[in-house]
């Protein structure tokens, strides 16, 4: 039976975290980490284990807490790589009483924290394996090997210690779970924990097969395109409306348009490469990318004021028509003497010689 103690050495762990009820192996270079091995050069079984409140570089009494784990050498070898193997067993929870410090080792006075009984532990024992039980089923990295150990644990806080050792939780927070004396406590602690990893875990499965979906179909997509290409190759038609494609895009990339526009037309050209080329719509969507390809976009005329020219252009180039001829005329003879610069579209009803002009 283990009992207090006048004063122990003290090893002082800045990564890792030793339970109760728990072991670990710890290796180390005796050439290079000096506090290790001023530490372990003793024939003491027993040794108390703390971590540091901050994480700071420089380690001061004011740093170290005042609840710590009493623990046992169990093993210590020096091992053919020239570093040396330590296995220490974790014990009990104690309080720290007091650090001393010899220039060299902390030492420190401690009692064993006594355990502390839990009012329906059997139902908290029960709803953390629950939990765990859960957690395993849903969480890829958690082997099943804890539940094993699970099963022969029939203290709470013996199975609280045990599962905080194996949870995936960030070092500062398994620090807190050594400071908690009460089982049922540090219980509910983890039962957080284990959930909020679950809606972490779901959340990354949830987008990974997001993204597996869309990469599928990209490479559905990829090798459909192929599959045609292999096909129209079969049927001498291959190249054909890929190399004009070709050409349009390149059309497309030195057109002086404004953002909106090109958008629009690289998307009509996506769907042209999309459609089947024995498609009816092919032809129709073909026209439509030249109309928008060659209109000049950005590109500005002086308009012709003189008014004689332009009935002398109009007569010469369409016969007849005078009643749709004046009806242009009056326009730019209005739009001269208004300087307005709307542009609306004259509208020619009916056939010619018969029906009407109007704005």
């Amino acid at each position: 039976m283990i009992t207090n103690n006048d004063k122990l050495r003290v090893l002082i762990i800045n990564d890792m975290v030793i339970f109760p009820n728990n072991e670990v192996r710890i290796e180390y270079d005796k050439n290079l980490d000096k506090q290790m091995n001023e530490t372990f050069d003793c024939d003491d079984e027993l040794i108390l284990i703390v971590n540091p409140i901050d994480d700071g570089e420089k380690i001061d009494i004011m740093s170290l807490p005042n609840v710590g784990v009493l623990g046992r050498i169990k093993l210590k070898l020096n091992v053919p790589n020239g570093k040396t193997r330590v296995v220490i067993e974790g014990l009990e929870r104690v309080e720290i009483n007091n650090y001393i410090f010899d220039n060299k080792n902390y030492s420190a006075n401690y009692n064993i924290i006594e355990n502390i009984e839990v009012e329906d532990e059997n139902n908290y024992i029960n709803i953390l394996i629950k939990a765990i039980e859960r957690y395993i089923d849903r969480v890829p990295y958690i082997g099943n090997a804890i539940m094993g150990q699970i099963n022969n644990v029939r203290s709470l806080d013996e199975l609280c210690d045990l599962v905080a050792s194996f949870l995936a939780i960030d070092y500062d927070r398994k620090k807190k779970y050594v400071t908690i004396v009460d089982p049922a406590e540090r219980c509910k602690l983890l039962i957080e924990d284990i959930n909020i990893d679950l809606q972490f875990a779901e959340l990354e499965q949830k987008i990974e097969a997001q993204v597996e979906k869309e990469l599928n179909e990209t490479q559905k997509e990829y090798f459909l395109r192929e599959k045609i290409k292999a096909m129209q190759k079969e049927l001498g038609e291959a190249n054909s409306k890929d190399d004009e494609v070709v050409r349009l895009k390149k059309k497309v990339s030195k057109l002086k348009c404004n953002s909106k526009v090109k958008e629009k037309i690289n998307r009509e050209l996506a769907r042209y490469e999309a459609i089947n080329s024995n498609s009816p719509e092919l032809g129709i969507i073909r026209e439509h990318l030249d109309c928008m390809i060659n209109l000049p976009w950005n590109s500005y005329t002086k308009d012709n004021q003189d008014l004689v020219r332009v009935k002398e252009i109009l007569d010469d180039s369409h016969y007849a028509l005078d009643e749709v001829k004046t009806r242009i005329l009056e326009y730019l003879a209005v739009k001269q003497n208004t300087n307005n610069s709307r542009s609306p579209i004259i509208c020619l009803v009916g056939p010619p010689g018969v029906g009407k002009t109007s704005l």
